[in-house]
């Protein structure tokens, strides 16, 4: 194999002068699991305390009746149907959800900071020692030196695992780096496979990762704890009461609960890609700093032949990459800038989901009265254009460079547009139109679909056609990320007007719509 440093290849952008896919990776799963949580428990504290208050069920009942009866004589005039139909108070869901919010990170931080020195005590991690390893303590101390880390290091030892193997961990002001007894006697048997591991170990920590590492594993786990156990749990009782309270809005219930589970599916396959990812970025400074880290591929061609004969598990769901594909991106770093669809349909389907809160969160801070406006839609473009542009822009670039164009652009833009399609089902506003009655006939709502959908789809055309013609610049220019996030705030500046305008021609035909959050 090539023996070239990663970021090598003629005209490529070195890996750390862009934003890498962790983090484009990781603000993708940080916004699913937020949105989903706060949501969640902002809606359970509320129907709690309604309950807790001497609230009844019968008057839920109630007002989904007289809704349905009323509906269409009071759509309207929304203060009427309010007195017609006095709605019961599930709180202010809004200030709700940002509490659950705020106390869903307030948990995540105290983790954080607590989780490494449970780490520490659960493996019975102990100090290296300071006597007796003085050219192992060199060794680590010229590793150290060649990484350029700024904060201290502390070296732990794990004496039970005999394997060779490493873990950098810690929060900030604390990092710690693991190194089992079997690497310590790597040492003395074949000191440049000790140099290689520890090497990348020490890369999670230039490289910042490690608090990602972190909290993708909290907000994870946190979200099967939080979201998904209660969503499995509830799903079949939430259906019951729909059809034994409301039979109309039953429909509304399955289409929530399926993009839910697509939610659900999006953060597991967020939360693995988060960790793989950082493992490839972590070898490839390994690369820059070694020249080609030639130890470093010794030790992965050996893993690639354990493997083959190995239990093979699904490449989705599992949190290291296969030593095959570290090898790839070793000799070829534009590996390091795939986007591929699901990525794509992920960041749709959490701002769609999210959309009309965000866009009713900027309408209340900016005073804006226009529904359609573009200003209402600048936050969800934000996050759906700034990450897909972002990773297009990306994956464009590196296909430039084998003289071949971006093949997962047509892909990439059906699941764009699959994902905010999707995202209109967990839609408060429609599936309170869907359960009264009043929602559009299914021509008008799959006109609207269809209009959504070409948005999306031609956000990801356009980004890929304007990062094509900008390429040469980009990988001449002394400067690619400037160049890439211009590009980036123009496209997300059209999809913002785009956005505005489509979900403004979507909204129900009914304004009371607004109104009741049943």
């Amino acid at each position: 194999m090539s023996s070239a440093p990663a970021g090598a290849a003629v005209g490529m952008p070195h890996p750390f002068r862009m934003p890498s896919g962790t983090s484009l990776r990781f603000a993708l799963l940080i916004l699913s699991t937020s949105t989903a949580m706060a949501t969640t428990l902002g809606g359970a504290v509320g129907t709690a305390s309604y309950f807790g208050l001497g609230g009844d069920i019968d008057d839920i009942a109630g007002t989904l009746t007289c809704a349905a009866a009323t509906i269409h004589d009071t759509a309207t005039d929304p203060d009427k149907f309010a007195s017609t139909c006095p709605q019961p108070s599930l709180g202010n869901q809004t200030a709700l959800g940002l509490a659950a919010l705020g106390a869903l990170w307030l948990v995540v931080g105290i983790v954080y900071w607590l989780l490494p020195a449970y780490r520490i005590r659960r493996r019975r991690l102990r100090p290296l020692p300071t006597t007796g390893l003085a050219d192992l303590r060199r060794t680590l101390d010229e590793l150290v030196a060649v990484a350029g880390l700024r904060c201290r290091v502390r070296f732990v030892v794990d004496w039970r695992q005999r394997a060779p193997s490493g873990l950098a961990f810690g929060r900030v002001g604390r990092r710690h780096v693991m190194l089992s007894a079997g690497l310590l006697q790597l040492h003395r048997r074949d000191p440049e496979a000790f140099r290689a591991i520890v090497l990348h170990e020490l890369a999670h920590l230039r490289n910042r990762d490690v608090d990602i590492a972190f909290l993708t594993i909290i907000c994870y786990r946190l979200f099967v704890v939080a979201v998904a156990i209660p969503l499995a749990v509830s799903a079949p009782f939430a259906l019951l009461v729909a059809w034994l309270l409301l039979p109309s809005s039953l429909l509304f219930q399955l289409q929530f609960i399926l993009a839910m589970c697509a939610l659900a599916a999006t953060v597991a396959l967020t939360s693995s890609a988060v960790l793989r990812s950082r493992e490839l970025y972590a070898d490839a400074r390994v690369a820059v700093w070694t020249r080609g880290a030639p130890s470093l591929r010794r030790l992965l061609a050996a893993q690639c032949g354990r493997e083959r004969t190995g239990r093979r598990h699904s490449p989705l769901l599992r949190p290291h990459p296969p030593a095959a594909k570290r090898l790839a991106a070793l000799s070829d770093p534009r590996l390091l800038f795939a986007f591929g669809p699901w990525e794509a349909f992920g960041l749709a389907l959490t701002c769609s989901l999210v959309y009309q809160q965000m866009s009713q969160w900027t309408e209340e801070a900016a005073r804006l009265t226009d529904e359609g406006s573009p200003l209402s839609a600048v936050a969800p473009s934000v996050v759906l254009g700034g990450g897909v542009a972002m990773g297009i822009w990306h994956a464009v670039l590196a296909a430039r460079l084998n003289r071949g164009r971006w093949e997962d652009a047509h892909r990439t833009g059906l699941a764009t547009a699959a994902g905010l399609i999707v995202g209109t089902f967990g839609d408060k506003m429609h599936g309170t139109a869907l359960s009264l009655g009043v929602a559009d006939a299914l021509p008008v709502q799959l006109s609207w679909w269809l209009i959504l959908g070409a948005v999306g789809y031609g956000f990801v055309r356009w980004n890929a056609a304007t990062a094509r013609v900008w390429a040469p610049v980009v990988l001449a220019g002394r400067r690619p990320l400037l160049l890439v996030g211009g590009g980036c705030a123009v496209g997300v500046a059209l999809l913002s007007i785009c956005l505005g305008h489509a979900y403004a021609a979507g909204a129900p035909g009914s304004s009371c719509c607004r109104c009741p959050a049943l």
